[in-house]
This record gives C-alpha cells, sequence and structure tokens, in this order.
C-alpha cells in the first residue's frame, strides 16, 4: 500500500479494511468511534455478523472500552481468555474470538 494516495477517508478506510482481512482473515474490521457512551461503526469489513456502517452498540460493553484504560490488551489471540473480554456485553451479542485495536 506505499505511495497509494486516496481520495478521502472512507476510501483509505475502506482500502485499508479490506487489506486487514484478506492478510489477517478475520471476519469483522472496523473503523469505530465513540460519542459519549455510544460506540459508533463507521466503516466495517464484515464476513457474517451482519454488522454495518451506522451502528450503534453501547461503549461500556466493548472490548475497546477495557483496552484504552489499560486492564486488558491490544491484541488477544484468544480473547475468551481474558476475562474482561470473556464477559464483556459485546462478547455476548457477537461471537469474538480473537480481538487486534488499532489506535
Amino acid at each position: 500500500m506505499k505511495d497509494i494516495i486516496f481520495k478521502n477517508f472512507e476510501e483509505a478506510g475502506q482500502t485499508v479494511l479490506k487489506f486487514l482481512s484478506q492478510k489477517f482473515g478475520f471476519n469483522l474490521w472496523m473503523i469505530t468511534r465513540t460519542e459519549g457512551d455510544n460506540w459508533i461503526v463507521l466503516q466495517c469489513e464484515d464476513k457474517g455478523y451482519n454488522v454495518i456502517p451506522g451502528q450503534v452498540f453501547s461503549w461500556a460493553d466493548s472490548f475497546c472500552s477495557h483496552m484504552v484504560l489499560g486492564k486488558a490488551p491490544k491484541i488477544a489471540p484468544r480473547s475468551d481468555e481474558i476475562p474482561l473480554y470473556l464477559n464483556a456485553p459485546i462478547a455476548k451479542k457477537i461471537d469474538i474470538k480473537a480481538y487486534i485495536d488499532v489506535c
């Protein structure tokens, strides 16, 4: 992806999400933001979770909310081995097996 010029953030985001999906094979990659207590999906590369751009989750329910506080790792190859991730409400809604955060 060296020397690629993107028209805008959306195009860059979609290209990066597709690259990550192809390179690492995870079924879901997302670019998100928070607004108050909301965790909002801006873009996603989804292969079976039915997550869509604009979908809103609870920030407190997310793995990310624990990670940014330093309570859980940025990378969890087996997220169900991390108690905070295993018990996070998002894990009850979406079957998450591994987690990578790129800040």
